[in-house]
């Protein structure tokens, strides 16, 4: 024991022994960069992927509380010999009162599980998670999620107001479902850049662009839940002044 120990005061190995010299070995200047570059590399790769599985975790989210809505929807005009509610506000959103008909949070709320009366009065069916992360939990329960489609078109460009109209001298009551093309969406995403938000006094409280990705998510009249195009909103516009004039007759051969 006592030469071991002389042999390492002397800062010599003894032959037939090794040193185990990691535990008092620190990182060099180039190996810590290295390192740091690595977990950068990891980092920059990463980010767009998680934000990617983010917003794709999102989209689904958003799809099934549409369709749940949907299927609310259909309990509803089931017990109402076909007919849709309404008449209808452009913009719908979670906060509702009771007996509010122009709210489909108030109208389905009792085909959506929530309890009648609520303190709060407000349906989480109708906030999807990336509308609320935009604008904050506060901002999104007193804001518009989605805006429905009150002037749409059939295949033929014939006009239809699914949800009836208490505006102007054109008033109408709203439609039977069954008469509505499955082919026609009911609501879509809100967002300040959406053609049928843009001028509403209450677009500035929306999201500034598009909050679920790709095409905004719009329930169909099918139950369905599709992404809908620039172009198709753009046609759901209601025009902006009264009809221009008949074109001319052709001349006679």
């Amino acid at each position: 024991m006592k030469g071991d120990t002389n042999w390492a005061l002397s800062g010599h190995l003894r032959p037939g022994h090794t040193q185990d010299v990691s535990k008092n070995r620190a990182f060099t200047l180039v190996e810590l960069m290295a390192v740091i570059g690595i977990i950068t590399l990891l980092v920059v790769l990463g980010v767009p992927a998680w934000k990617k599985s983010l917003q794709s975790a999102d989209r689904a989210t958003a799809s099934s509380q549409m369709r749940q809505i949907g299927m609310a929807l259909f309990q509803y005009t089931g017990e109402q010999n076909g007919t849709l509610p309404g008449p209808m506000k452009v913009g719908q959103g979670a906060k509702y009162q009771m007996g509010e008909n122009d709210r489909l949070a108030a109208v389905l709320e009792p085909y959506l599980g929530v309890p009648e009366a609520s303190a709060e009065n407000f349906s989480k069916i109708f906030l999807p998670p990336a509308f609320v992360r935009a604008l904050g939990a506060d901002n999104a329960k007193m804001a518009n999620a989605f805006v429905m489609n009150i002037s749409a078109k059939d295949a033929r460009d014939q006009p239809l107001k699914p949800w009836g109209n208490d505006v102007g001298q054109n008033k109408a009551g709203p439609m039977k479902i069954h008469a509505v093309p499955p082919t026609v969406w009911a609501f879509c995403d809100a967002d300040q850049i959406n053609p049928l938000v843009v001028g509403q006094p209450w677009a500035g409280k929306t999201p500034k662009t598009i909050v679920n990705g790709g095409d905004r998510l719009a329930l169909f009249f099918d139950g369905s839940v599709a992404g809908v195009t620039e172009g198709t909103l753009n046609r759901s516009q209601p025009p902006s002044g009264p009809p221009g004039p008949k074109p001319p007759p052709p001349p006679p051969r």
